[in-house]
């Protein structure tokens, strides 16, 4: 029986596929647009803590397919995923049969791997995941994910075993990213049931009144339930907390880590614990001692050193996890008031790590004094055509929230007119042009949030400058974004997908400086336009530098040498064809702002 496709969804599936057409500006290689489909949707999926890091790696053969993976280590999750894009802007049905086809040729893909069955080139995303999937060490489980701008039900393939490897099924379909992309809700909230899911609630002690709509108690959970929810829910479970994207930089969990191994027993006694929020808890308070048996949202903010490290510990048979007791502070927020106090509630939570006010993103005072430039600079005159508007979204959602509120259709499409879908970009988008004109592209390659978390703890202090500095700031924000953008869809054209985000942030990065920031930002935006010179400049630094980055791997993960400060430092010193300076500009060029 097919679904029922509704008025918004097939609103959706005209502006995906444009949206999709924009980026690749490929409309006669279906091979482009699928992979851009791809992008656009696990971008999101990865800041919403679905996925880790992903990898574009197409394949197709007859009854295999793959289109990206990616490695959780921490979890020991292997994520495959395989796309089922429709050239169209009609919002169409897929059939539970025809869903079942595509993941057949996924979990094929996964078993041919495991036979040794697939050759391809020496140096591909693919290989990698080949070598992966062979090797089988580095995962316990599979999470199979179909991406599609076709509509599907709710109803889902059942759990299987692959060569003797658990694999569940999950499919976003044009519904779900609808909601994911243009709403700015959540997917879907992390509800748990104690007594289900563990066989009793938590004991727990009720807080003194305090703030209004704000219930706060304290409760000791177990490591293992605590592994256990970690282990199903990943960066869902954090994704209030920025720093949870930091763990590696910090010595704190090797002590974590030892307390576990040789006093479990004492690790409530050590350690500071979490904060953790909720909308709702059902309590049982039939005894002297409330039980707390469901937790409705619940979110980690801080505490995510300390949530992993019991998450790996508990794979580990040297360590008694049943031993090991967490306290934790939850705090029970009325929905309504969670966006304003959960990041006061983080930013003053006891912790081992200190907690810096520009974790705090979404109120970060740049973005906001950003997102108001946003909202009144209209692109020059002289750039040809109707002036329109570059849109900072802010808060993820925030520019189809503000189309609806213009009512009307006509309206709707007016406003769009002025704020094109191809002019929108978000917090992510912005760390990526501002690390690498700040020639640090081994971040940028490490992934949308860890960048974006980089970015706001190298931000200087904004406080002292005012609205017409920051309209400045915004131009050239806007002529980076111009740069990137125009640089991604160069090299996609002329050397394919293959580790495309890493070789377009290099590459920018190595031309910069080598010619000591040589590209006029002030010209780009009068412009809005990459001029012609410098797009072949940068492709002749594009090839020679993709083929280095390669080479210089030695053997190892490409996609992971290209996220070390190592790589960086060895490609600075190559010589790539970049021309060595650049006439002078009378106005503004990369690195000559100060701040931010």
């Amino acid at each position: 029986m097919a679904t029922r496709v509704s008025s918004e969804q097939r609103e959706y599936a005209r502006q995906i596929y444009h949206e999709v057409l924009d980026s690749a500006e490929a409309q006669d290689d279906e091979s482009y647009l699928e992979e851009s489909f791809t992008g656009l949707v696990l971008d999101t999926l990865e800041e919403d803590g679905y996925w880790p890091d992903y990898e574009p790696a197409h394949y197709l053969q007859r009854g295999l397919g793959l289109s990206a993976w990616g490695l959780d280590p921490t979890r020991r999750v292997l994520y495959l995923s395989i796309t089922e894009f429709a050239n169209s802007d009609e919002a169409a049905n897929l059939a539970f049969t025809g869903r079942e086809a595509i993941y057949k040729r996924l979990s094929n893909f996964f078993l041919k791997c495991r036979d040794g069955g697939i050759e391809t080139a020496e140096h591909n995303p693919v290989t990698e995941a080949v070598e992966t999937i062979s090797d089988g060490g580095s995962f316990d489980e599979i999470r199979l994910f179909l991406i599609t701008n076709l509509v599907c039900g709710l109803e889902e393939p059942e759990m299987i075993d692959l060569d003797g490897f658990p694999a569940s099924f999950r499919t976003f379909e044009l519904e779900t990213i609808r909601r994911a992309r243009e709403t700015g809700l959540e997917l879907e909230p992390i509800n748990i049931d104690l007594v289900r899911r563990f066989g009793s609630g938590v004991t727990c002690l009720r807080g003194a009144p305090g703030l209004p709509n704000v219930e706060t108690y304290l409760l000791f959970l177990p490591g293992a339930h605590l592994a256990d929810l970690y282990q199903e829910y990943g960066g869902r479970l954090l994704e209030r907390n920025v720093r949870s994207f930091l763990m590696a930089r910090t010595l704190v969990n090797r002590g974590i880590r030892e307390t576990l191994s040789n006093e479990p027993e004492r690790f409530l006694a050590y350690n500071n614990g979490l904060t953790a929020t909720a909308t709702r808890v059902t309590i049982d308070e039939s005894d002297t001692t409330p039980v707390i048996e469901s937790i409705s949202d619940l979110q980690i903010v801080n505490g995510g050193q300390t949530t992993a490290s019991v998450s790996v510990a508990a794979r580990d048979p040297a360590v008694d996890i049943d031993k090991v007791f967490v306290q934790v502070k939850l705090a029970v927020v009325d929905s309504e008031l969670m966006d304003d106090l959960v990041p006061n509630i983080a930013l003053y939570a006891n912790r081992q790590n200190v907690v810096q006010v520009s974790d705090l993103s979404a109120n970060h005072p740049h973005l906001r004094n950003l997102q108001k430039a946003s909202d009144t600079e209209w692109t020059p005159v002289e750039a040809g055509g109707r002036p329109t508007r570059w849109y900072f979204e802010r808060a993820r959602g925030s520019y189809n929230v503000e189309k609806g509120r213009q009512g009307s259709t006509a309206n709707q499409r007016e406003w769009v007119r002025k704020h094109p879908t191809k002019q929108k970009f978000g917090k992510n988008d912005l760390a990526v042009y501002e690390n690498t004109c700040n020639l640090m592209p081994h971040l940028v390659s490490r992934g949308g949030q860890k960048n974006f978390t980089e970015y706001l703890l190298r931000l200087e202090d904004t406080e002292d400058l005012g609205t017409e500095e920051y309209r400045r700031i915004f131009q050239r924000l806007v002529a980076k974004a111009i740069l990137f953008k125009q640089a991604d869809r160069d090299v996609m054209k002329a050397l394919g997908g293959t580790y495309k985000r890493p070789v377009v942030t290099y590459t920018i990065a190595h031309y910069l400086r080598k010619t000591g920031g040589g590209i006029d930002l002030d010209q780009i935006w009068r412009t809005q336009q990459l001029d012609q010179d410098t797009r072949h400049d940068l492709l002749r630094v594009a090839d020679p530098l993709k083929k280095e980055l390669v080479d210089s791997a030695a053997g190892r993960n490409i996609t992971e040498w290209a996220k070390q400060e190592e790589c960086w430092e060895h490609l600075q010193s190559c010589d790539f064809g970049a021309p060595t300076s650049r006439p002078p500009a009378r106005s503004q060029k990369v690195g000559q702002s100060a701040k931010p």
